[in-house]
């Protein structure tokens, strides 16, 4: 499983990681700023990406309609701090298959992970 993780609160970034390799062995990338992440979600192949909205560069929805409009079909979770129903909703029609605001339970996060994988490609993961 390859995994790109688009957030620039780089303590967070390294948690999910370390989680996804130690108890998973999933590869994960990660980029802090919206272009660098826009630039690696169009160029690499992903199995699913965990976005930020609040990027440096590029807002997550930005990048999030651009992979939509570009035909991209890679799963996307947002994972913001981004609490409105009006965030969430756009978030949710803009093309993410799920959505989570921080603070966030690290094993939730790796459930809806697994979910969102197992809807997209079929596959069982345990």
């Amino acid at each position: 499983m390859r995994v790109l993780i688009i957030e620039d609160e780089i303590k967070i970034a390294r948690n999910i990681t370390r989680v996804m390799d130690e108890e998973y062995s999933w590869a994960v990338d990660i980029s802090t700023d919206g272009e660098d992440g826009r630039h690696m979600a169009m160029n690499n192949p992903y199995d699913l990406i965990i976005l930020d909205l609040g990027l440096p560069k590029i807002d997550g929805i930005k990048i999030l309609k651009d992979l939509r409009k570009n035909g991209k079909t890679t799963p996307v979770l947002i994972l913001t701090a981004r609490d409105d129903t009006q965030d969430i909703v756009q978030g949710l029609e803009s093309g993410s298959d799920d959505y989570i605001v921080k603070p966030f339970d690290m094993r939730e996060l790796m459930a809806r992970c697994q979910a969102i994988v197992r809807r997209s490609y079929g596959l069982w993961i345990p």
